[in-house]
């Protein structure tokens, strides 16, 4: 059975192995959501989103390996867009895939995070997009 859910204050301890499999930790980002996807009894894939006042931003979107290619991610991020009722951001090398969402090219806007702290120069900054999905 898959099941997404959003985890309540005092139970993202049970996560932070995940996040460390994912490599998807940063710690010295403030969160206000954290959603998961389980299957049977075990996360397999985890969500980070948080407001930032005008707008959200959606961060640390990942499935573990074994677990990709069966419309997990699709699942979580459906659960989690469905709730918002302003603008969401995110920064992305794949955004081919949030396109299906409704997420679109934009500049970055002022209030978002620096992507450095989301280890993007790791990554591949020439090809890491700012999306937005409009309300």
């Amino acid at each position: 059975m898959i099941r997404v859910k959003r985890i309540s204050s005092g139970e993202e301890d049970f996560i932070i192995e995940l996040e460390r499999k994912l490599d998807l930790e940063v710690p010295q980002f403030k969160t206000s959501e954290l959603w998961i996807i389980e299957e049977g009894n075990e996360p397999v894939g985890l969500a980070r989103i948080t407001d930032l006042g005008p707008a959200y931003f959606l961060s640390s979107v990942g499935l573990l390996p074994q677990k990709r290619g069966r419309g997990l991610a699709t699942q979580l991020l459906q659960a989690i867009l469905a709730e918002r009722k302003k603008d969401v951001y995110l920064y992305t090398i794949i955004p081919e895939f949030f396109f299906r969402f409704g997420f679109e090219i934009t500049k970055v806007p002022s209030f978002l995070p620096p992507r450095d702290i989301f280890s993007c120069h790791l990554c591949e900054p020439k090809k890491c997009f700012c999306l937005v999905k409009r309300c």
